[in-house]
């Protein structure tokens, strides 16, 4: 441990609590974005996640009655991007942890749990892309605009003579 009023006896809770508000906003944005999802269609294995691969990189034709759940899956990547806060946050707070309460295990665990969430967090930038990508080569029909009202109560519509 550190000697009473160490400067890592300040920074290390400072940075771990900086490191859990990135998690906690991570995880608010992720379902304000409509990015949080349960589906095993989206898991990395899944015939859809590998379908939606292979089509954002232009290997496959891609079957109409399959393109809502392509594009949907797509979209649910794109929105998951902000899942890369996590990723930082959390190998953040560790990092903070590390530097209160130094140890060797400590210190190697760090190394490996950073070089994790390195890892995820280049797999969840490489899926938003590949969502983005696709989403730009597929784009999502926005539904027509709504006729207009008339200008005032006791004007007559086109067409209603």
């Amino acid at each position: 441990m550190h000697e009473p009023g160490h400067i890592a006896g300040i920074v290390g809770p400072i940075l771990t609590a900086l490191g859990a508000g990135l998690v906690l906003l991570s995880a608010v944005i992720t379902l304000a974005k409509g990015g949080n999802t349960k589906s095993p269609a989206l898991t990395p294995w899944s015939p859809l996640s590998r379908r939606l691969r292979a089509s954002a990189r232009g290997q496959v034709q891609i079957a109409p009655e399959e393109l809502p759940a392509l594009q949907a899956g797509a979209k649910i990547w794109v929105r998951q991007r902000w899942q890369l806060l996590l990723c930082f946050g959390a190998s953040i707070a560790q990092f903070g942890s590390n530097i209160s309460a130094p140890g060797p295990r400590r210190y190697r665990f760090t190394i490996a749990f950073t070089a994790f969430m390195a890892v995820l967090a280049l797999f969840t930038e490489r899926r938003a892309r590949l969502g983005a990508a696709f989403l730009a080569s597929h784009p999502i029909p926005q539904p027509a605009n709504p006729p207009e009202s008339p200008k005032s109560p006791g004007e007559p519509q086109p067409g209603s003579l």
